[in-house]
């Protein structure tokens, strides 16, 4: 049977709410999410070493786009890399595939690219109010991602991750 992918306009957004990062003390799995009793601020947690900061967004509302981390600035929201988008660590979840870097925030977010990449069929759908959209993560993949070539590289890559991950 054909597995098949229906583009329900998923942001990049949506799998921001945790990210899994390398702890810049022990270099180990840490995590990075919001502090829920703190507006605004995000915190670091190893479990490994207990490594624990926090990060309080100086410009809230403020995003920054950009491909090398090196551009970002503190204090800012900074999204389009492997890195986290506060503390800009080094995501746990990225491995080099295909000649380039296959990266996820998350397991969900892990999950979600495994359907994407294991689809034989992909669709999407036209919104009834905007039509279609240029913002899903879907649209937003790199070339190679959505390349037949690539699916069993990149499959095999997610199982390496996901191993690692455990």
């Amino acid at each position: 049977m054909m597995s098949r992918f229906n583009d329900n306009m998923v942001l990049l957004d949506a799998f921001a709410t945790e990210f899994l990062v390398c702890c810049p003390k022990c270099r180990q799995k840490a995590r990075v999410a919001a502090a829920p009793e703190k507006e605004w601020v995000i915190r670091l947690t190893c479990n490994n070493c207990g490594n624990l900061q926090e990060w309080k967004c100086t410009q809230p509302g403020t995003r920054m786009w950009a491909q090398n981390p090196e551009l970002y600035e503190k204090g800012v929201i900074s999204i389009g890399s492997s890195v986290d988008w506060c503390f800009h660590l080094p995501l746990w979840l990225r491995i080099q595939c295909c000649g380039h870097e296959l990266w996820a925030y998350n397991d969900a977010h892990l999950e979600w690219l495994e359907k994407y990449v294991g689809a034989r069929l992909r669709e999407r759908t036209k919104d009834d109010e905007s039509g279609w959209r240029n913002q899903s993560l879907a649209s937003r993949l790199p070339k190679w991602i959505k390349q037949a070539k690539h699916r069993e590289g990149i499959l095999n890559a997610i199982r390496k991750l996901r191993e690692d991950a455990a």
